[in-house]
């Protein structure tokens, strides 16, 4: 992880310098160092990618629809009130994706207890 911090010390300088060519060098560096890092963990990066596009997607249709529900366009809207509904949207998938996970929990939980019921039920009869 060091020469990932060095890559994006070294890209945080190009933008201080305001050097298009060297922005543009400095990003692909870090955009390198980071599809290495994610082969590296066993991370597809494109499919990591391509899930990060979709988070933003569904968090922009909610700003958008909130905004219609109130009557008003992205375009009236401040950037903190754009904001405060975009973290209001990662709060309710974060949600949404716990009960997810509680719902699976438990469904393991009443597979794993019929199992053993059909085990004494199976163990009478025999």
């Amino acid at each position: 992880m060091k020469k990932l911090d060095e890559e994006i010390s070294e890209f945080k300088e190009a933008m201080e310098k305001k050097e298009e060519a060297g922005i543009e060098e400095e990003l692909g560096d870090l955009l390198f160092m980071l599809v290495n890092i994610s082969r590296f963990i066993g991370v597809n990066p494109e499919d990591a990618l391509r899930k990060t596009i979709s988070k933003f997607i569904s968090r922009f249709r909610y700003i958008e629809m909130a905004a219609a529900d109130t009557g008003r366009k992205l375009s009236e809207m401040t950037l903190s009130e754009m904001d405060a509904l975009w973290d209001e949207a990662k709060r309710r998938r974060n949600e949404t994706k716990e009960i997810h996970h509680r719902g699976h929990k438990e469904k393991k939980l009443q597979v794993a207890i019929r199992r053993w019921y059909q085990g004494i039920l199976n163990g009478r009869k025999g």
